[in-house]
């Protein structure tokens, strides 16, 4: 008899194979029934897996097109407000022009906006510097180097600092800051613009207060007077824009514009009329206008002007400009120079030693008619001087009065 004795390791296997056998056999038996199912659920988390990875690659995607919208719109906008800002600063450089041609036709001064100078030697950024330039004070007169130059503040649209709008939300572009600074002193200088014409607006009826007042002294209706004619202006009619509904530029045009119309028709007027001396220096008056005894018949009689006593020789000249109408000896004047004004209105000059003008010659104010003389009906030097309206003599005094206030 034999006897098999077996180890802990040989029992082991003897154990382990039967069972592994076993789990095989189920593991087979498992995978034949149930392999649909199995197939059927890797299958469908498989796809789970793969919608997941595509839904987030369209997110990630959509967010891209999101920032680069944002960017495009971002620099149509800086853009647009370029081409605004370039617009705006036309139009104030046409009414710059506007102001500067009413201020000097109404003698005021037109003020500069007061921060301009300054600014005028601001530097520009350079567009390839994408660091904020430091703007403490913005100013207005950085419009000019930037704005003239085709605003270089375009080049820099493009810069790294205003691309990455998404990646730094918080952070305003440099850009950005100085068109902000532009639009400001834009702003202010439409404002000392509107401060300017109110201003010139204020002259005007200031100065159209004068010219009546001078007018009224002489004993003329300022409404019955018209401007000089023949005037050598002219040009194509182009209607000044001055809405009163529109912007407050417009609005304050609006309200002088028939101000300055009536100040230009009423300076016209007074530089026609003889409101200048008719000789230099102060005048000593022997005898004025009106009702007097007759140096020569001894009665009452009228005089037509007055009499200014003067040196022979000295100076006569016209009190306005105007056409000779008669130079030469004309009885009891002696020799007198007659002048014709606008308005029917003409002066005379009697009594003169000597006659500097001719017949049909048209003279300006202030020309040289004559000098002082002593011909025909007179008693020693002086000159003979009348204002005439329609033919009619009226006081010269009243003219030379209102001259004091008015020096044209």
């Amino acid at each position: 008899m034999r006897t098999l004795r077996l180890g802990p390791v040989a029992l082991g296997l003897i154990v382990l194979i039967p069972l592994m056998a076993l789990s095989a056999s189920a593991a087979a038996l498992f995978w034949n029934v149930f392999r649909d199912d199995v197939m059927v659920a890797l299958l469908r988390r498989h796809g789970d897996m793969q919608s997941a990875y595509e839904d987030r690659l369209a997110g990630m995607r959509a967010q891209i097109d999101r920032v680069t919208s944002r960017q495009l719109l971002d620099q149509n906008t800086l853009e647009g407000r370029v081409h605004e800002l370039l617009a705006r600063q036309a139009r104030l450089e046409s009414r710059a022009a506007m102001i500067s041609t009413l201020a000097e036709q109404m003698g005021v001064e037109a003020q500069p906006p007061s921060p301009a100078e300054p600014l005028r030697q601001q530097a520009t950024p350079s567009p390839l510097d994408t660091r904020p330039a430091p703007l403490d004070k913005p100013r207005p007169e950085t419009i000019e180097k930037p704005l003239s130059e085709g605003l270089q503040l375009r080049s820099s649209l493009d810069s790294p600092d205003n691309l990455a709008l998404g990646a730094r939300p918080n952070q305003e572009p440099s850009t950005t800051k100085d068109l902000s600074a532009v639009a400001r002193g834009l702003e202010r200088i439409e404002h000392d613009q509107i401060r300017t014409v109110a201003q010139i607006g204020a002259a005007a009826r200031r100065k159209i207060g004068r010219l009546k007042q001078v007018i009224t002294e002489t004993g003329l209706a300022p409404e019955s007077l018209s401007p000089p004619r023949g005037k050598a202006i002219g040009g194509p009619f182009i209607p000044l824009k001055a809405d009163p509904n529109g912007s407050l530029f417009e609005q304050e045009l609006s309200r002088i514009a028939n101000d300055y119309a009536t100040a230009s028709r009423l300076t016209q007027i007074v530089s026609t009329l003889p409101l200048r001396r008719p000789i230099a220096g102060r005048l000593e008056i022997t005898s004025g206008y009106g009702p007097r005894i007759d140096p020569f018949m001894g009665r009452m009689a009228l005089h037509a002007g007055m009499d200014i006593k003067e040196e022979p020789g000295t100076p006569v000249r016209a009190t306005a400009g105007g056409k000779v109408v008669s130079a030469g000896w004309s009885g009891g004047y002696g020799n007198m120079v007659e002048i014709e004004h606008e308005n029917d209105m003409s002066t005379r000059y009697g009594h003169l030693s000597m006659i500097s003008v001719t017949e049909g010659q048209y003279v300006s104010p202030g020309t040289i008619l004559g000098r002082v003389g002593s011909t025909g009906r007179s008693t020693g030097p002086h000159l003979h001087y009348e204002v005439r309206i329609d033919g009619e003599a009226v006081d010269p005094g009243r003219f030379l009065r209102a001259s004091e206030g008015w020096r044209g």
